[in-house]
């Protein structure tokens, strides 16, 4: 499923946040998005699979049958559509709900896992257990919402087609970028060094995840909020978000400190002693990870006024710059110089995205 982690963020176009901010700032009728999407998410699926069966066609790590690849499309058709019923949700700000089916879809994607570690180890089964959590989930938010008719796409569309998918893309590209610095860390760490310092590794990024996940919420939240926003009202919105953030840092500062002080207990409990390394990489990681809440708590606030490319842009940069630490690091400290390497590219990459925000929303931090 790495594979399938790598390309899904860029060739599943961006559909839930293009959905969300063309209803909520251009106005665009849910019908025309719905005939776009059933045009697009097939086409998407199949760039997806292709994209992942390549991948692990040159990794060699998994046995690739006609089972795995129906498995592999399944899935992604489902996680598409599921995405983009969650986009409408955002669009029409119905935030409640929209939570509710994040934490549905997660609970069953857990079963998912349970079933394959309890009743069988195979790349196939867990590939069928996660499509479908992902189509209970699509069916129970296709089933909450409005039902409504979509018409077929008539020949003048295809230029708000186009227009939809090249703002999609935009929208896609800041997640496949910073999915790349994890893939690097971790083709690089398989290269260089023992393949347990994979798995350590992983368990590290695995506790930062964890950190970020009440982040990516509120992130999902400002979007939601924020292209409902008119634009003669953009700037205070963007005032309310970045204060309620700054204080937001702050008060998460203690909490790192703690997390960084309980790492080595939780995850030789959690995981096992074996893999209690893994908080020496999480306490290297962490420095970067905590900067990253800036750019977790105010993309939401670029992404509503249609600028998901400021998170392109630096975090573009700061992959080259991870990679270029890795290639130095790694060989020479393994895991833990993938996290040091990984700290300071999530560093340079929040200085500047905080830098492109105050500048685009013209607000000062001392005013």
């Amino acid at each position: 499923m790495n594979a399938m982690g790598l390309t899904l963020p860029l060739t599943s176009l961006g559909l839930k946040q293009a959905a969300a901010y063309f209803i909520g700032k251009e106005g665009y009728q849910d019908e025309l998005l719905m005939a776009i999407h059933r045009v697009v998410a097939p086409l998407a699926t199949l760039a997806t699979v292709a994209g992942a069966v390549g991948l692990m066609m040159w990794s060699g790590d998994v046995k690739l049958t006609a089972v795995l690849i129906v498995g592999l499309s399944v899935y992604c058709l489902a996680r598409i559509r599921f995405d983009y019923a969650c986009g409408l949700y955002l669009a029409r700000t119905r935030i409640y709900e929209f939570n509710l089916l994040t934490v549905i879809r997660a609970v069953l994607e857990l079963c998912a896992v349970w079933v394959f570690l309890v009743y069988s180890r195979s790349v196939v089964a867990y590939v069928f257990a996660a499509a479908i959590s992902y189509v209970l989930a699509f069916f129970l938010a296709a089933r909450r919402q409005r039902s409504s008719a979509a018409p077929a796409i008539a020949p003048m569309e295809f230029a708000v087609l186009r227009t939809v998918v090249s703002k999609g893309v935009l929208y896609a590209l800041p997640m496949f970028v910073m999915g790349l610095n994890y893939s690097a860390d971790v083709l690089m760490l398989g290269r260089f060094r023992e393949a347990s310092s994979v798995g350590i590794y992983s368990v590290a990024v695995m506790l930062v995840s964890g950190l970020w996940f009440l982040p990516n919420i509120v992130n999902l939240v400002v979007f939601a909020h924020g292209v409902a926003v008119p634009r003669e009202r953009a700037t205070d919105y963007s005032r309310v978000v970045f204060q309620r953030s700054l204080k937001t840092v702050t008060y998460g500062l203690p909490l790192a400190l703690l997390g960084a002080f309980l790492a080595g207990p939780v995850v030789g409990f959690v995981f096992g002693e074996e893999f209690r390394p893994a908080a020496r990489a999480f306490v290297w990681l962490l420095p970067g990870a905590y900067l990253m809440l800036f750019f977790k708590l105010l993309n939401g606030d670029l992404a509503a006024r249609g600028r998901p490319d400021v998170a392109t842009r630096v975090f573009g940069l700061a992959f080259i710059v991870n990679l270029a630490l890795n290639l130095w690091w790694i060989p020479l400290h393994g895991y833990i110089g993938a996290a040091a390497a990984s700290t300071v590219s999530y560093a340079i990459g929040a200085a500047m995205f905080l830098r492109n925000y105050l500048r685009i929303t013209g607000i000062r931090p001392r005013t």
